[in-house]
């Protein structure tokens, strides 16, 4: 349909029901809603239980004071990444190690509050964007005493403040990297975490798995919570699919040969009806492509793991939007061909064209950026038109659903009967440009003049439940 000088009538897709979850959504949470593990699988309240939901996006670094990835956790960035890398989901890596960490009784209060305002403007930006947003106890040794003692704190606090927002989602504990650690003492640290976040929220929480979250196999005693996916990190240099897992001092008669290959480990966690959740991936050697493995992005080894997280819509987020000398930042070192800027305040005025510029990439950061965009080519909530929404059928040809324009007049008929409730018209990322409730009549105004050119989606709602789309090109 094109709105601009002319009229014109276009055929269009209906849903017949009251699903007032499905309207076209300014972004991926308010399409999808809260999500919530059933089975082996992710879903989202508003999409219902049929339909698995798969997420792309990816993380933040350290938070961690005076780090090089602390500069990164301001507004300007996160919207760039949801913006113009098409991230439906942001990380927010907490950094509790080293200096500069988030642990109040080791630092100055002053340097703690610093850190935890850092990642909360990460948290409100993600919000703000109607994106997905993991909050992260970015860790190694969350499962001793002292630590459990405040994360549990921490936990309560932010699942009070953010807990009500179908946004979040709380990683509890990001690598446990002890060679001994078992199984049992992460669960003992998941059964005192959960309570404290379940005391204000039940969204969805990601629970740890030994070996740097690697050993998704190795779950002998699921968590008993309604809520909870188990977390897989990998990194695609070092770990190629048809690999071994690394092996575990805390596995009890663990040999070489019965250790799986990751594909296995994923699979057979899915068929215990597992959901799995990737907090964190790479396309580098496991040490984030320092040194001399800079050079080590394995396009071939990451492909591999994309169409296996693709078969089974499994979520992920990659690491990391940073411009340290290293493999894995997302863009190269200014003194490399990256983009200038060392402060927060420089990061965040760098341009759109800065932004999106392959060239200021690593190798890594260039890959993960074309397969966002080429993602979001196919992302259900950013084509609710065309989507596979499960309460969305076909308009058959004598339904008598259709929509009209006219300069900026946008005609509505149903010949089905009912008063419309809503007219909205959305941009393509889904935001929503044009809205009038309670229409009396069937014909709304819309100064589509003074819209950008582009492809819009109109939505029309009436009171006995049925929703009517069409695509609208303003020329």
């Amino acid at each position: 349909m094109v709105i601009r000088r002319f009229a014109v009538i276009a055929a269009v897709v209906c849903m017949l029901g009251g699903f007032a979850s499905s309207s076209v959504a300014s972004g991926p949470v308010s399409y999808y809603g809260k999500l919530q593990a059933s089975g082996n699988k992710l879903v989202g309240s508003k999409t219902g239980p049929d339909k698995p939901v798969q997420l792309k996006g990816v993380s933040l670094g350290w938070s961690n004071t005076g780090w090089e990835t602390a500069r990164f956790f301001n507004t300007a960035t996160v919207n760039a990444m949801v913006d113009l890398w098409k991230a439906e989901l942001i990380r927010a890596p907490l950094g509790i190690g080293s200096n500069g960490y988030y642990i109040p009784a080791s630092q100055s209060l002053a340097g703690a509050q610093s850190n935890l305002d850092r990642v909360k403007v990460a948290i409100d930006a993600a919000i703000a964007k109607d994106v997905y947003i993991i909050i992260d106890w970015h860790s190694h040794t969350a499962h001793t005493a002292a630590e459990t003692a405040i994360a549990r704190t921490f936990f309560s606090e932010i699942a009070k403040e953010y807990g009500k927002y179908d946004n979040v989602i709380f990683e509890i504990y990001n690598e446990p990297d002890s060679t001994s650690l078992t199984w049992a003492t992460l669960k003992n640290y998941t059964e005192q975490i959960l309570p404290a976040i379940r005391e204000h929220s039940d969204n969805l929480v990601l629970v740890p798995t030994l070996r740097w979250c690697q050993r998704i196999d190795h779950i002998p005693d699921p968590i008993v919570d309604d809520n909870v996916a188990y977390v897989l990190h990998f990194y695609a240099h070092s770990h190629p699919i048809t690999g071994q897992v690394v092996s575990s001092g805390g596995i009890p008669g663990e040999t070489a040969a019965s250790r799986p290959t990751f594909r296995q480990a994923v699979e057979g966690t899915l068929a215990r009806n597992l959901a799995i959740f990737v907090s964190e991936w790479g396309t580098t050697h496991a040490d984030g492509g320092n040194g001399a493995n800079f050079d080590s992005h394995n396009a071939a080894n990451t492909d591999a793991w994309m169409a296996l997280l693709d078969e089974h819509k499994i979520s992920s987020a990659a690491w990391n939007l940073n411009n340290k000398n290293e493999g894995s930042a997302f863009f190269r070192a200014p003194a490399n061909g990256g983009n200038s800027g060392t402060t927060n305040s420089a990061v965040a005025a760098w341009t759109a064209a800065q932004l999106t510029d392959v060239n200021a990439m690593t190798a890594s950061g260039a890959y993960i950026y074309n397969m966002l965009v080429k993602h979001a080519e196919t992302a259900e909530w950013r084509n609710p038109a065309t989507g596979t929404n499960p309460h969305k059928t076909a308009a058959t040809a004598n339904s008598g659903l259709k929509i009209a324009a006219k300069r900026d007049a946008v005609t509505f008929t149903a010949a089905h009967g009912g008063a419309i409730s809503e007219v909205s018209i959305y941009n393509i990322a889904g935001k929503r440009v044009f809205t009038q409730s309670s229409a009396s009549s069937a014909q709304v105004k819309w100064n589509s003049a003074a819209t950008p050119k582009g492809m819009y989606v109109a939505t029309v709602r009436f009171n006995n439940g049925a929703v009517v789309r069409s695509n609208v090109l303003v020329k």
